[in-house]
């Protein structure tokens, strides 16, 4: 029979060996930091590249031979990139201004990882002892418990202009291995879909008035129909209803906007139990069982806040001034990097608050 001492001690050890006294991704994703950060910047670019080979095979459809030739290739091989680099000349002025004025756009990441571990330990034993002269049995239950917790929230924010991801990155074997499937118990680890967000940024900036058609077709299909098509054939039969504002001017003048943000949060719990019980029989005094209920749990909060910001006029003279309430419906910043990390702000100003009430934000004139 083992010894229930034993027992109880070795059931502690191996609790005790799960735990983490500084909690950081590693522990449950099995990924560093650095690596989670790695497949975001990479999926970004991935995003970037479609979203200029889209931008090709469109300015293609029109006039510019070279342009059609290099928007397939980039749409399917990330490497094609470097063919866009060497062959810039040979594209048509129109199509490199708004290739280079589309490089100068900022994507600002702002990560928090928010991980809590609980360590739980409730041990109980009950001792008998037999009084023969009155046959009957007195018994004594003893417990004790043993509960511990540790948090670490692990916070930062990186930026890069749309013009790195897609040349510096490229250049280099940073993104190798980087393209991962979604992950549907750490997603933060996997694909979360940042092309999506670059693809309705650049719609709502560089071709804020994509929704207009001179055919006067469907308006649902052009408003996501021509450059933003996720199939090549599509695009190309939705070529007619772009009308890209002028890369000279700021999307605000064409109905557009400068930035946009998203915040997305994944929340992962793991949690486990064991209650193991020995029964000492038969009974005459001294122990007659012995239980330890341990529990382990591990909470995982992984925040990403997205913001993006094209150039504006207003970056060579500066941010106009403008109301408070409107600096915080909208970003201020005098350059694209600014504007981008304005909108994490706002991000974090809008909806982190709410936990701690209304009267935490005050306005002061």
């Amino acid at each position: 029979m083992a010894n229930p001492r034993s027992t109880c001690v070795l059931l502690l050890l191996l609790f005790v060996a799960g735990c983490s006294i500084h909690p950081i991704p590693d522990d449950v994703t099995g990924l560093k930091t650095s690596e989670i950060v790695r497949r975001i910047r990479c999926e970004a670019r991935d995003g970037v590249r479609k979203k200029i080979a889209e931008w090709l095979i469109y300015r293609g459809s029109i006039d510019d031979p070279e342009a059609a030739k290099l928007g397939p290739l980039i749409y399917d091989d990330p490497r094609a990139l470097d063919t866009l680099k060497q062959n810039q000349k040979a594209l048509k002025p129109i199509t490199l201004k708004y290739i280079n004025y589309f490089a100068q756009s900022v994507i600002s990441y702002n990560f928090t990882f928010d991980m809590t571990e609980l360590n739980n330990l409730d041990a109980t034993a009950d001792l008998t002892k037999v009084f023969k002269s009155t046959n009957s049995i007195d018994t004594l239950a003893l417990g004790a418990g043993l509960d511990r917790s540790r948090e670490n929230v692990r916070t930062f924010t990186i930026s890069d202009s749309f013009g790195v991801l897609v040349y510096q990155l490229n250049a280099s074997s940073y993104c190798d291995g980087a393209t991962h499937d979604p992950n549907f118990i750490y997603p933060i680890t996997g694909k979360v879909n940042i092309d999506e967000m670059i693809d309705t940024f650049v719609d709502l900036t560089i071709f804020g008035n994509l929704g207009s058609s001179s055919s006067g077709g469907d308006s649902n299909a052009s408003s996501k129909g021509g450059s933003t098509s996720s199939s090549v054939s599509s695009l190309n039969a939705q070529a007619s209803a772009i009308k890209p504002a002028p890369a000279s001017q700021s999307s605000d003048s064409t109905g557009g906007t400068s930035s946009m943000g998203d915040t997305i949060t994944f929340t992962t719990k793991l949690s486990g139990s064991a209650t193991p019980k020995v029964v000492i029989a038969p009974v005459t005094s001294g122990l007659v069982d012995a239980s330890l209920a341990a529990a382990l749990s591990r909470t995982d909060v992984h925040k990403l806040i997205v913001g993006m910001s094209v150039p504006t006029p207003n970056d060579v003279g500066g941010a106009s001034k403008r109301s408070l309430l409107t600096q915080i419906a909208t970003a201020t910043g005098s350059t694209p990097k600014e504007r981008s990390l304005e909108m994490i702000a706002q991000q974090i100003l809008r909806f982190e608050n709410r936990r701690f009430g209304p009267s935490s934000l005050v306005f002061s004139p």
